[in-house]
């Protein structure tokens, strides 16, 4: 069965068939127009016969009318006709037989008995049993027709016998033998039987046994068979072992000869038309028979053509499946179209082979600069540690390539990126170095240079000006380093390490920082903590609470705005300082749900504090996310809805770092905010080292001095300088000073003196919760209780 579901078994299938069905439609076509053509000869063969025999039989009566015509008009045997002369007449008729070779002559009366005859054996029924033929007698007009006698057939001659009218009638008769019945159609191939009509149609058995009268040509076993075989030919076809048709005969009415005694067929042999016929179809199947093996061979032969190439072809591509690509067509098809089906499978394979390898390049190297990929050094450092060799993993990042890509674009900043690649190949080898993100690459080292050495052999490649289109570029680095086999035992250990390691160096600002024992635990704990942040947020089940630190007005001496500070209270590690979780929230993109949480519960508490009387501005601290973030926009627009709330009532504080990251950007938020009518604050002045000429661009309301600035003002110089000119900047900016970290009274008049507007610091107050603060404003001394609305 699989054969014939194959190509080449549907193909040879498909030929035989229509070989079968043509060959059918032909032979078909053939042998029944042959059949149509030998039954058209069989019956022109007979036709011809039957005129044949009528010329025959009507010659032979002819002679035998001539033959009596001469002996009924001799006058002597008239006169013994009327004399009833028997022994004459017996006489006469037998001289008169033997001179025209008659085998038979007789005399009938006028009642139709035999007066004399030439045969003493003679018999007859007691008068002529056929009156019609008697009467034509007699009324002087002669007959002739086929008679048995004595268990003879003969062709009698009947003439009157005038004297002057007719005394009597003439017999003639000539017995009808094979020679005689031969002759009677000499001019056709077809045989002649004459048969008594009686002995017509019995049983073959009964037939041979009944001792019938015939004459015939045929031999006597055929003669049953003549005289039962259908006038044509029935069909031409016979099994084998099977008895054909063997005669055609027409069955002749012997009245057209005078009487029905006498049955007539012409019959003709069909066993030559048999034989040829069987020749024919032995050599048409022989013929067949050839044409059918030359079909199965030539198709065989063309499918193997085609289908060869084509098992082959399915053989490569299980082969181009598995990623083998090699070429296994070495020879040209035979077929056109099967050669442009293999080369255009080559065409695909070399194809799907460049592609492939370009694919796999991409996945295993940077398309930018060509290094490794991540997962590429990771399958390289597996393969170190498979062997077991010492070597040091060090984790790289750029520091300033962020402010080069936004300031003067990123296909600077690509250039960039290459020429660190190069420096780092050239310090390592192109496998040993891979860029892991934007601006961080890993690089190992297998050499014996300590850590110290090959930080600062880095730095120093690292660190050389780089010069694109006429602009000089330097970019600095923060490295983590650790170590296999004795810092680390996997490749997930190896560069979670190191990307601890690069994490420390970064947040202390120092150029490189290899792995120690115990990093890996500070670490999971600072996981720990930004998983317990999120809960808490999630599940608002208290951990998180809302503190709330007074400020002053100088001038007034009023506490006229306080600022919301997030604190949090673990249930297992206690109070997380807030510096600690909101520098994670904000690394780890958790600020926004930070703030989402903060400035729905400051906003609800600014509703309480009003509905005790007391009307104060409450500052918000916002992150650079923050600013951005659309849902914090819409959450700040839906609450003030809610709680009925003035955006005057709310300060936001962006810090001077945030603010500087992208001055475009935050000009174009802080002016979205400012026109809403949210004040804006600037918080952190003085660490940022911002340029003033941006610092004046923004559109804020109040600039906040970092508490770094003021903690030793009283006894510090260089801060009561760096302060007081600050203070003097931000008037003439139009902006209102706010000094935080204010802890003693020394430092709170020096602000004073100084101009400073207000102040907040321990000092003043600490931070604390709306309640306390609340209490805070009953106990406070009317003047400093800030804004009072009925």
């Amino acid at each position: 069965m699989i054969f014939f579901k194959s190509l080449r078994g549907q193909i040879l299938v498909f030929t035989l068939l229509v070989f079968c069905f043509s060959v059918g439609c032909v032979l078909v076509l053939v042998f029944s127009s042959m059949n149509s053509s030998i039954r058209s000869s069989v019956n022109s063969d007979i036709d011809e016969a039957v005129n044949s025999l009528q010329i025959g039989v009507h010659n032979h009566q002819e002679q035998l009318i001539q033959n009596a015509e001469v002996l009924t008009s001799d006058f002597g045997f008239k006169q013994a006709v009327a004399m009833a002369d028997k022994a004459t007449l017996s006489s006469m008729l037998s001289n008169h037989g033997q001179r025209i070779n008659a085998e038979l002559m007789f005399i009938l009366d006028l009642s139709g008995n035999i007066v004399a005859s030439s045969a003493y054996d003679m018999t007859w029924q007691i008068n002529f049993p056929y009156e019609t033929l008697l009467n034509t007698a007699l009324i002087g007009e002669s007959f002739s027709s086929f008679f048995v006698v004595d268990k003879k057939i003969y062709n009698i001659v009947f003439l009157p016998i005038k004297s002057p009218r007719v005394v009597a009638i003439a017999g003639i008769g000539s017995e009808v033998t094979e020679s005689t019945a031969r002759s009677l159609i000499r001019n056709s191939e077809l045989e002649i039987t004459f048969i008594r009509t009686a002995d017509l149609f019995r049983d073959p058995i009964v037939f041979s046994r009944s001792s019938p009268v015939f004459v015939s040509t045929l031999a006597d076993g055929e003669i049953f068979e003549a005289t039962i075989a259908p006038e044509n030919i029935q069909s031409l076809f016979r099994l084998p072992f099977q008895q054909g048709q063997q005669f055609a005969s027409r069955y002749l009415d012997s009245s057209d000869f005078g009487t029905t005694e006498v049955s007539l067929f012409l019959t003709e042999n069909l066993s030559p038309i048999y034989q040829r016929f069987e020749e024919l179809v032995n050599n048409i199947l022989i013929i067949t028979f050839v044409l059918l093996v030359l079909t199965v061979l030539g198709s065989f032969t063309i499918a193997r053509t085609y289908t060869e190439p084509l098992i082959r072809l399915l053989k490569t591509i299980k082969k181009v499946a598995t990623g083998d690509y090699e070429d296994q067509f070495q020879f040209k098809a035979k077929s056109i179209e099967i050669d442009g089906l293999i080369t255009g499978f080559r065409k695909m394979t070399s194809d799907l082979d460049q592609r492939e390898k370009h694919i796999r390049y991409q996945s295993s190297h940077d398309l930018l600069t060509g290094l490794n990929s991540r997962d590429s050094f990771i399958q390289i450092l597996n393969e170190k540690i498979s062997d077991n060799e010492y070597f040091e993993l060090i984790g790289i990042n750029l520091t300033g390539f962020k402010q080069i890509n936004d300031s003067l674009g990123m296909d600077i900043g690509d250039d960039c990126l290459r020429v660190v690649a190069k420096r780092l190949i050239e310090i390592a080898g192109d496998e040993h170095v891979s860029r892991q993100s934007a601006d961080e690459f890993m690089l190992i080292s297998t050499g014996q240079d300590t850590s110290e050495n090959l930080a600062e052999m880095i730095f120093s490649a690292l660190s050389q000006p780089m010069l694109f289109e006429d602009v000089t570029l330097t970019v600095g680095c923060r490295m983590g380093i650790t170590s296999y086999p004795d810092r680390a035992s996997d490749v997930h250990q190896l560069i979670r390490r190191v990307s601890i390691a690069l994490e420390y160096s970064s947040a202390q600002n120092l150029l490189f920082y290899q792995y120690k024992d115990g990093d890996d635990q500070a670490h999971l704990k600072k996981l720990t903590i930004l998983k317990d942040l999120r809960e808490a947020l999630r599940n608002d089940d208290g951990q998180l609470q809302m503190f709330y630190q007074p400020k002053m007005n100088l001038v007034t001496g009023n506490i006229e705005k306080a600022e919301a500070l997030i604190r949090w209270f673990h249930p297992i590690e206690g109070f997380i300082p807030p510096d600690l979780f909101i520098d994670l929230a904000e690394k780890t993109g958790v600020i926004s749900l930070v703030t989402n949480w903060v400035i729905r519960r400051v906003m609800a508490d600014i509703k309480k504090l009003q509905s005790s009387g007391v009307y104060i501005q409450f500052s918000i601290n916002m992150s650079a996310q923050d600013l951005s973030n659309e849902h914090i926009r819409k959450l700040l627009e839906t609450c003030l809805e809610e709680h009925d709330i003035s955006p005057t009532d709310i300060c936001l504080e962006i810090t001077e770092r945030d603010m500087m990251v992208d001055v475009e950007k935050s000009l174009s938020l802080l002016s979205y905010y400012r026109e809403i009518g949210f004040l804006l604050s600037i918080d952190d002045y003085g660490i940022g080292y911002s340029a003033l000429s941006k610092l004046a661009l923004m559109p804020v309301n109040e600039l906040k001095i970092d508490k770094c600035f003021i903690l030793n003002l009283a006894s510090n110089k260089d801060d009561q300088i760096i302060v007081s000119s600050t203070i003097k900047m931000a008037h003439e900016m139009g902006l209102t000073v706010v000094a935080e970290g204010v802890e003693d009274q020394t430092s709170l008049d020096w602000l004073k003196n100084a101009g400073c507007d207000m102040i907040q610091g321990y000092y003043l107050a600490r931070p604390m919760s709306l309640s306390s603060l609340i209490e805070w404003f009953e106990h406070l001394e009317r003047p400093k209780k800030g804004l009072l609305r009925s």
